[in-house]
């Protein structure tokens, strides 16, 4: 039994892992907000695809991303497993930024055209929208650019 005053916290089921820019990108989140970021990211390591907030439209492999909202930002999000999230980015979405369309272009493939319908990320049974390969190609993505970003410092 806890004691007085003392919450009881569900343990993590789903491993969380950062991959592509999400690495860096937590670091510009203000420092306002960022017990908002923790909070997400807590509750998508107790109930994965049940924390996010919807999956997007579109042809592959939009419909196996999924996002979660905190005061104008995004956690862009996938599973490369039924038991891991991986944040793929953390990015203000607004006017001037859209983390959608900077994942388009790391990834290299097309701004999903299609009406924004919103579903909800787990599927009819509960699961995740699970696709080892999308996540893999983030991984790959970041890097092949960390690897020409690395290559263009030593140039100069």
């Amino acid at each position: 039994m806890p004691r007085k005053g003392h919450k009881r916290t569900t343990p993590p089921r789903f491993k969380l892992s950062r991959v592509g820019s999400a690495i860096e990108d937590a670091e510009h989140v203000p420092v306002v907000l960022r017990a908002k970021l923790t909070a997400i990211l807590q509750r998508l390591a107790r109930q994965g695809c049940r924390a996010a907030d919807y999956a997007l439209s579109g042809t592959p492999p939009w419909p196996h991303i999924c996002a979660a909202h905190f005061d104008g930002w995004r956690v862009v999000l996938a599973f490369p497993a039924d038991d891991e999230v991986a944040i793929l980015k953390i990015a203000p979405h607004d006017s001037s930024a859209d983390p959608y369309r900077e994942l388009a272009e790391d990834l290299g493939i097309a701004v999903s055209t299609e009406p924004r319908r919103k579903p909800a990320c787990c599927d009819p049974d509960g699961e995740p929208p699970v696709d080892p390969d999308l996540v893999a190609s983030v991984r790959d993505a970041f890097a092949a650019f960390s690897r020409r970003e690395r290559h263009a410092r030593s140039r100069r």
